[in-house]
């Protein structure tokens, strides 16, 4: 088998996951660490599936009064996409890998810039940043399953650090990015890794933003 790399794959026990939306304390092993990082990456991919499925089918319907505060929810997951890939380059897949992503990135942030809002013009950017950087996401999930236990453990944790710099150092705020992401994870998902912000915390910070959906299982 291949890598992600298109490099022989080493021969090791694959990390296999059930469902990737059924992803909890029942589906994997606890006690294996490698186990633990291939689930929180397929997570973070799931956050990610989930906002912009949730961007798809509400930017063309959103009411004049709720155009700010569904301008500030897209926003994040342009920044949050951003992020990710920054954060998670050197382990995962070289940034060259990522340069028909970050044009459609872009092409979403300026149709969120243009005034007025055109709901389906978002809708249609948003598919088309789907369309590249979804099967991105399902080649690093192949990969990480099939040769995860070839690499340090060490190199998943840095990865896990990369993104908490990324969030403490953004402009969103590091309240904001944690229950914008919180709120696209499933109740399993949650509980699996469970944020560091209190539900209550998260529904005040979050607030209108959930008028949007989330389409969390």
């Amino acid at each position: 088998m291949e890598s992600y790399y298109g490099e022989k794959a080493p021969a090791v026990e694959p990390v296999l996951l059930s469902e990737r939306n059924k992803i909890s304390s029942k589906t994997i092993n606890a006690k294996d660490e490698y186990s633990f990082a291939v689930a929180s990456l397929t997570i973070s991919h799931n956050v990610i599936r989930r906002h912009l499925s949730s961007i798809i089918g509400k930017a063309p319907t959103v009411a004049p009064a709720n155009q700010a505060a569904f301008l500030k929810y897209a926003s994040f997951a342009a920044w949050h996409i951003k992020a990710y890939l920054k954060s998670s380059h050197h382990l995962y897949a070289a940034l060259h890998e990522c340069t028909n992503i970050l044009p459609c990135v872009s092409e979403f942030e300026h149709q969120l810039a243009i005034a007025p809002l055109d709901g389906n013009d978002i809708a249609l950017a948003a598919e088309r940043l789907a369309d590249v950087l979804l099967p991105h996401l399902d080649r690093r999930e192949a990969a990480m399953q099939a040769y995860a236990r070839s690499m340090p453990v060490r190199m998943f944790r840095e990865a896990q650090k990369e993104m908490q710099r990324e969030i403490k150092g953004s402009k969103v705020g590091n309240s904001y990015a944690l229950a914008m992401i919180a709120a696209h994870q499933s109740k399993a998902e949650a509980a699996l890794f469970p944020s560091s912000m209190s539900k209550m915390v998260g529904g005040i910070v979050y607030g209108k933003y959930g008028l949007f959906g989330c389409t969390a299982s």
